[in-house]
């Protein structure tokens, strides 16, 4: 069974979009032997639930079906709900929420964060929340609710999953994918508006139907994420933000995805970012380090563990001086060269 993106997914093919037509794709065949690696030599043509490719330069075809069991003709979807108004505007008791967690009234009216009073089905009553609108393109798709007096949750009902900041990585090669919208704010008062949060936090559960619906919001933001040349995972650091780091890499490329490991806070670990905001504050965040040279001044060097254990050298994002990345090693003999080079230059100064 499982969708389209899944079925593709197997085959290692990460369209562009889900929506009918052609289009152009490096194949996970040949391209990664060839010496143009991104020339798009793979063929892919969506039709309603049916893909068909065939890659020009290893000859390679295929085609998967979204149910195979499904019968030609099937009811059509209801098109998601859409709020019928925004937010409404801060009040006191959101901005002494927000100001708890050391986030910054313009950072919070650039999202353009608001309250509301709903109703909360796990406190069977009406409650006082922050809102946290979802805009895509600049138009409004869902409102995330949460209790200011309890860690309780609701949202539009029956609106699209899209993650929240997504206009802010429309025009960028590095994302940040964060677990939770406090924190993609906390990141901002940080300095960095390059972040999108995931629409409904760790939901990951191993099960192929479940992973499916829990992440169907990558397919509305493929175009941006697909562009991405760097992927840097900043999830909770628990089991569930781990494993939720884990799936994302699987579905959007280990090759380009990074992980963050949050500082330690007198011997214990931060959860998050608006945690290691509140301990560590924006002003060490902000902290510059020498430059590496090839990289500019807004890349420093920090030692950091590598997925295999060994310890390296590793030009990471200087604002993120209280972070330590690791990556998997890229096999690419030029690359390994170039960070040699980089490397001895580093040892030298």
């Amino acid at each position: 069974m499982g969708t389209l993106a899944e079925k593709l997914l197997e085959h290692g093919i990460r369209p562009r979009r889900y929506v009918d037509g052609d289009q152009k794709l490096t194949c996970p065949r040949c391209s990664h032997t060839r010496r143009n690696r991104t020339d798009p030599c793979l063929s892919l043509t969506i039709d309603s639930e049916t893909a068909v490719w065939k890659c020009h330069h290893c000859e390679w075809a295929g085609a998967v079906r979204e149910n195979e069991k499904a019968a030609p003709q099937r009811s059509r979807r209801k098109p998601p709900a859409r709020p019928q108004r925004p937010p409404a505007d801060l009040t006191p008791a959101v901005l002494g929420w927000l100001a708890q967690r050391s986030i910054t009234e313009g950072v919070a009216r650039r999202n353009r964060v608001g309250s509301a009073r709903v109703y909360f089905s796990e406190l069977e009553a009406e409650a006082d929340a922050i809102a946290f609108p979802y805009f895509r393109n600049g138009e409004l798709i869902n409102i995330k609710f949460r209790a200011l007096a309890s860690k309780v949750f609701t949202q539009v009902k029956g609106a699209e999953a899209i993650p929240y900041g997504s206009d802010d990585i429309a025009d960028t090669t590095t994302i940040i994918v964060v677990e939770g919208e406090p924190d993609k704010l906390a990141l901002e008062v940080a300095g960095y508006r390059n972040v999108i949060s995931v629409p409904n936090g760790a939901q990951t559960r191993g099960n192929t139907a479940d992973d499916a619906v829990a992440f169907a919001w990558l397919a509305g933001c493929a175009e941006y994420l697909d562009r991405a040349e760097r992927i840097i995972l900043a999830g909770d650091a628990d089991e569930k933000g781990r494993a939720l780091e884990a799936e994302l890499a699987r579905r959007l490329g280990r090759e380009r995805c990074w992980r963050v490991r949050w500082p330690e806070s007198e011997d214990v670990c931060c959860k998050d970012a608006n945690e290691a905001l509140m301990r560590h504050g924006a002003a060490r965040v902000h902290r510059g380090r020498r430059a590496v040279p090839g990289h500019g001044a807004a890349l420093g060097t920090r030692l950091c563990r590598r997925d295999d254990g060994a310890l390296s050298r590793r030009a990471v994002p200087r604002a993120f001086d209280w972070l330590a990345f690791s990556r998997r090693a890229n096999n690419d003999p030029r690359r390994r060269t170039q960070r040699r080079h980089r490397h001895s230059q580093c040892r030298q100064k």
